[in-house]
């Protein structure tokens, strides 16, 4: 690209949910904290696969970082947030994440085991088709 030609920038368009329905309101503090019992509850149930403890510590902090309200859902805005401006934590994060040896197979086994417990009859299918998400022209 030559110096005095450059791209426009491109900005996000907001668009509504691919349900077509408006959000109905915002969580009131309880739902908050149900939902964050609701969540922490729900990673222990991985807590045995993960050896050591900063591998437990690392899970439970990048789940919560996910389904945060974040803007962006990297490691190092998820540090900044929560830990401060800590070099050596984002290090650490980035590490675990993209580093880090661990076996995720009994982990993909633990989840499609505990989908097939919650979602299973024993000739049951689950399908996931996008086609009835809403498409803008």
């Amino acid at each position: 690209m030559s110096q005095g030609k450059r791209r426009p920038i491109r900005r996000a368009v907001r668009r509504p949910p691919s349900s077509g329905r408006k959000p109905t309101g915002r969580l009131s503090s309880r739902d908050l904290a149900v939902s964050a019992d609701e969540l922490l509850a729900f990673q222990t149930l991985f807590q045995s696969l993960l050896a050591r403890q900063e591998q437990r510590d690392w899970f439970r902090f990048y789940l919560c970082g996910q389904l945060s309200n974040l803007a962006r859902k990297t490691v190092e805005p998820m540090v900044l947030s929560w830990l401060g401006p800590n070099e050596s934590a984002v290090r650490t994060a980035q590490h675990y994440l993209g580093q880090a040896l661990w076996k995720s197979e009994p982990l993909v086994e633990h989840a499609q085991g505990l989908v097939a417990q919650w979602l299973g009859e024993p000739d049951g299918v689950v399908i996931v088709d996008g086609s009835g998400s809403l498409v803008s022209p």
